[in-house]
């Protein structure tokens, strides 16, 4: 045998008389570290970060508008509805409701941080939420200008009331005849919907019109809330504005789907723009059949 190959290296295939090298034993928990560990860590911080925020107000609202916003997005990391069903369920109490209600009502530009994460609640918890002052908060932010907030106000009544709309569904499927907990009416009352329209109309964004129609649409589901629609008012007879759309009377809704529609910006979107025109459509053919 020559120097070279008494300096050789051992190979794998002549390590431990011709068998191939033992590989160190790992375990189960170490070959799959990340479901179940992430999950667990993922809970633990949403928990831990939810007590804190039971006991109201911390140091200042800024304070509680960062551990808020960060409660919101560790809530969107989970892989499905059913894992942030069980969190949310454990971590769901009065007081953290109560904090929540004081957050949003006194935490200015940072309050849509507050209403989204009751809107994430009401996945589970949307009676409790429903007959708390949340709609009144509702009522004072959709006054503000603030885009944002003006957004996540309309989003959360839409929530709520597909969340309502679904159980009542669910309800009358495995005991027909029982009446629902919570209605439509019990959520949008005829103040909130003009005020919710009137708040569009002055900033009709694309985001703002989109979700006011899906609302509507909602509302519309319920037979005895479709008045709202065909007799909400949002503004008086004004004789610039019957020039331009070439209807005299009080402005209507109707009259608000109809100048909307003609706008570039909803134009441009086609799927807004069709949700629009078949929603007008059908508002036109139950206002015309009810004779208004």
């Amino acid at each position: 045998m020559n120097s070279s190959q008494q300096s050789k290296p051992p190979t794998s295939t002549t390590v431990g008389a011709g068998k191939a090298p033992s590989r160190p034993q790992t375990t189960p928990a170490q070959k799959q570290p990340a479901p179940q560990n992430k999950l667990f860590q993922l809970n633990k911080q949403i928990i831990l970060t939810a007590r804190k925020l039971e006991t109201g107000p911390l140091e200042n609202y800024v304070h509680m508008a960062t551990l808020i916003h960060k409660l919101n997005l560790l809530l969107l990391e989970f892989d499905s509805i059913k894992q942030l069903r069980n969190i949310l369920r454990i971590i769901y109490s009065k007081p953290l409701l109560n904090s929540l209600l004081d957050f949003s009502m006194n935490a200015d530009q940072f309050a849509h941080f507050g209403i989204r994460l009751l809107e994430l609640l009401t996945l589970e918890f949307h009676k409790e939420i429903a007959k708390s002052e949340v709609l009144q908060i509702i009522f004072g932010l959709l006054r503000t200008n603030d885009y944002e907030t003006i957004v996540q106000c309309l989003s959360f009544v839409k929530v709520l009331l597909q969340t309502a709309l679904a159980e009542q569904g669910v309800t009358q499927a495995i005991t027909p005849g029982i009446p629902a907990l919570i209605k439509v009416g019990d959520i949008l009352n005829k103040k909130l919907l003009v005020l919710m329209m009137k708040t569009v109309l002055k900033q009709p964004e694309i985001e703002h019109v989109s979700i006011l129609i899906d609302i509507v649409n909602l509302v519309l589901t319920d037979k005895d809330q479709r008045v709202l629609i065909l007799d909400a008012i949002l503004k008086e007879e004004d004789p610039a504005t019957t020039l331009i759309d070439d209807e005299a009377g009080p402005y209507n809704y109707r009259r608000m789907l109809r100048n909307i529609e003609g706008q570039v910006e909803i134009r441009s979107v086609k799927a807004l723009h069709k949700k629009l025109t078949r929603q007008l459509k059908e508002v036109e053919m139950w206002a015309k059949s009810k004779g208004k």
